[in-house]
Parts: C-alpha cells; sequence; structure tokens
C-alpha cells in the first residue's frame, strides 16, 4: 500500500468538537466533523451514555456547531452556518 498524500490525511479526519451531556445525564448530543469535498461540514449526532445507537440529528452542507441540551431535556440549541458563508448569509441560531 503506497503511502498516504497529505491530502489524503486531512480528508479521511474526523474530530469530535464538542459535546452537551443531558441533565439526567443519559442523553448524549455531540458536534462530529468530517470533511466533504475537501471543506468542513460539522453536523450532530445523538446517543445514549453507553453509546447504544448513535442517531444523526442534522446533515446537509453545513457546520453545525455549540450544540446544547436545555436543562429540562426538551430542546438542543445549537448555531448553525452553510459552508462557504459569506456575510450576507451569517451563523443562525436554531432550536
Amino acid at each position: 500500500m503506497p503511502a498516504p498524500t497529505g491530502r489524503a490525511l486531512v480528508n479521511a479526519q474526523v474530530a469530535l468538537e464538542s459535546f452537551s451531556l443531558s441533565a439526567d445525564g443519559k442523553t448524549l448530543v455531540y458536534v462530529l466533523r468530517r470533511v466533504e469535498r475537501g471543506e468542513y461540514v460539522s453536523h450532530l449526532w445523538r446517543t445514549t451514555w453507553d453509546g447504544v445507537s448513535p442517531q444523526q440529528l442534522t446533515s446537509g452542507r453545513v457546520r453545525d456547531t455549540a450544540a446544547t441540551i436545555s436543562p429540562n431535556g426538551r430542546w438542543l440549541a445549537f448555531v448553525r452556518e452553510r459552508v462557504g458563508a459569506t456575510r450576507e448569509s451569517p451563523a443562525q441560531l436554531w432550536i
């Protein structure tokens, strides 16, 4: 197998950017960053504390960050920015 190039290493990376644990400690929401078509995208995922059955919550050509579960566990707030966003399309707070 040939040695990977720098570009291949960047494109293969996956990073956990941040996470939020529910007040009862049962649910974990985390931000998973990947490289798609040469650009970073980040999506929200939810799982139970034991890691069983992770579920992707968001998708698209976006950077979703700063996920926070409300104290009562009913709401999830996060910041969304489109990949390649400009000043005309700033980040938004989603709930």
